[in-house]
């Protein structure tokens, strides 16, 4: 019986397992269980029934038809570990070493490294961070510097980009050990917020969706541009509800309520918060500018999630702030959001952006941005959003040079642009749109070990997105661990191309030579390579406290997944050079 056969069956969102056992993983008991516990990782054997299937005639094929396993620098013993089967190349160097038998799918150039060292060491996230920091609140007025750079392909980005600045205070939060330390950046962004609602529009828009400012003075971009941008809104409100609510909880009631929920329209318009989310409720279904300012749409997966997400929030902020009406408005607009977000994004392969550019790597972006807690849309490990993955990957593969000769030379991970056939400033990889994709990998593998597994159509696609096919045998932890590491591959072929430059982010990566290009010092490529190693930390402590539940707290393939930051050390933890994808476990 096949799993899929499930799809089919009256009790369609039930757990495959349950209805074809064989099909699930191998529970083991007595003295089994009790030694797999100790090498359940990347090491975990499927015992008996996995042991038959690569071997005898499941490994007799020709060579035509072997497909490789997945992972880059594997040995005899761990490709068998992983029911895979092995056979030295010998002279034929085009055959794969580590096998199983083809199935008719097109082959990616994904390849997850089997070594989970941090792609990163605590010293180089400590630079990209001073990086980060050097762009934000420019001259203290609170501006955030898209990129101190004035010739780019677009032009000067030396600007405040509604957008990303926002972003940019998210990812502060987010990364900070402790908010309170880097309260005067936040709160002076808060009052160039407050600032920028003020102004006059030049432009005949409303202020509150022009795409950028002038720095450091603060004054409306008047040149031609792409607007309005109704996500920037929504965005911005995101950023200061997240401050809010460390203010709230710290004591500083006050600020709120004179500056960011006055409860009152004529101070502040209500609050800088309550104007932009106001804003939303009147014009979430207006034409509005995409992510990357090219095309006009009603009909936007980005703009829809990052609204929706600022809908929720503001619901939940709304009934602190004790304002019941604006509970109810704010959870009307999200629903018709989410309904619209349900039915006209699934094509039934991928999500796509919009009708006019399906593949478009803003929905991986948008994943993770626009995602809520604890609701049901576009989890990050939903079918939808594997399938994704796995079709935006072959896309990618496909379009770029670089992401062959990576592969060819035993670098895993991949490079994502923005869109296939992409043409501004050659149509290069970007380093945001891959972050952006390891992060999406870290939620998922974190997702696992919160929520449990997925059923086995899920797993299945997981496998096709990570191109490890022996993916949907494997149990929680090991299934999690797989995940994390498909994020770790996808940084680590980031960082082939980033570290040369001192680790100095750009905008983009030339799809044929593999050297950054376009703006330097990019804000928004530092927010989402220090999100997805913000994710990445979050997974390991809790792969710690899922490992002390079982009583493993040695294991091997936790201990090199740590990046202690505490020693000298650090300059030489990450996973660098030949050694870092040509050794096993």
């Amino acid at each position: 019986a096949s799993c899929s056969a499930a799809r089919d069956c009256s009790t369609a969102r039930s757990d495959c397992r349950a209805l074809f056992p064989s099909a699930g993983r191998l529970r083991p008991s007595g003295w089994w269980e009790s030694r797999l516990r100790r090498t359940m990782g990347f090491r975990w054997i499927l015992a008996a029934a996995v042991a038959g299937t690569a071997a005898g005639n499941q490994c007799m094929m020709d060579d035509a038809e072997k497909l490789e396993c997945g992972f880059v620098g594997i040995n005899q013993h761990g490709c068998r570990d992983r029911g895979c089967c092995w056979h030295d190349k010998r002279q034929d160097v085009s055959t794969p070493s580590c096998f199983f038998k083809k199935r008719n799918q097109p082959e990616s150039c994904f390849k997850t490294m089997i070594n989970m060292k941090a792609p990163f060491s605590c010293a180089e996230v400590a630079l990209m961070k001073d990086y980060f920091m050097a762009n934000l609140n420019i001259d203290g007025k609170g501006g955030v510097a898209h990129a101190p750079d004035y010739n780019t392909p677009a032009g000067s980005y030396y600007y405040h980009w509604e957008r990303s600045g926002a972003l940019a205070m998210r990812t502060l939060m987010d990364i900070s050990e402790n908010v309170t330390a880097v309260n005067p950046i936040l709160e002076a962004y808060s009052q160039w917020v407050i600032g920028r609602q003020a102004d006059e529009d030049p432009n005949l828009v409303d202020v509150r969706a022009e795409p950028k400012f002038n720095l450091p003075s603060g004054g409306v971009f008047d040149g031609k541009w792409c607007r309005p941008q109704t996500d920037g809104p929504a965005l911005r409100a995101v950023t200061l509800m997240q401050y809010a609510i460390h203010l709230l909880n710290t004591g500083a009631h006050d600020y709120v309520t004179q500056f960011l929920w006055t409860g009152s329209a004529d101070l502040y318009n209500g609050g800088a918060i309550k104007y932009d989310l106001d804003f939303i409720v009147d014009n979430y279904d207006l034409d509005s500018c995409d992510l990357w300012e090219q095309m006009m749409s009603t009909d936007l997966f980005w703009n829809r999630m990052a609204t929706r997400k600022a809908m929720l929030l503001g619901a939940e902020f709304a009934g602190r702030m004790g304002d019941a009406d604006a509970v109810t408005t704010y959870l009307d607009a999200a629903r018709v959001l989410g309904n619209s977000l349900k039915y006209s994004h699934w094509n039934g392969d991928f999500l796509q952006e919009e009708p006019k550019r399906m593949k478009d790597a803003s929905v991986i972006v948008a994943l993770n941005w626009g995602f809520h807690k604890d609701e049901d849309i576009w989890s990050p490990m939903d079918f939808e959003v594997a399938s994704t993955i796995a079709h935006f990957n072959l896309a990618f593969c496909n379009e770029y040079q670089v992401n062959g000769d990576d592969t060819e030379f035993f670098t895993p991970g991949i490079l994502y642009g923005r869109y296939p056939e992409d043409d501004f400033a050659g149509g290069n990889p970007w380093v945001l749109t891959t972050a952006a994709l390891a992060q999406l990998m870290y939620r998922a593998a974190l997702w696992v070990l919160e929520h449990g597994e997925p059923v086995w159509w899920t797993k299945m696609k997981w496998a096709e997105a990570l191109n490890v096919w022996m993916l949907p045998q494997w149990p929680k932890r090991a299934f999690a661990h797989a995940l994390a590491a498909g994020g770790d591959a996808v940084l680590m072929r980031l960082r082939k191309h980033v570290e040369g430059d001192g680790f100095h982010l750009h905008e983009q990566i030339d799809r044929n030579l593999g050297k950054q290009t376009a703006a330097k010092d990019l804000t928004w490529s530092y927010a989402e390579v220090l999100k997805a190693v913000s994710i990445r930390d979050r997974f390991v402590d809790r792969f710690r406290i899922f490992d002390l539940a079982l009583g493993d707290e040695d294991a091997d393939d936790l201990t090199i997944m740590l990046r202690d930051c505490s020693s000298s050390a650090g300059e030489s933890e990450s996973a660098s050079g030949e050694e870092a994808y040509a050794t096993g476990f």
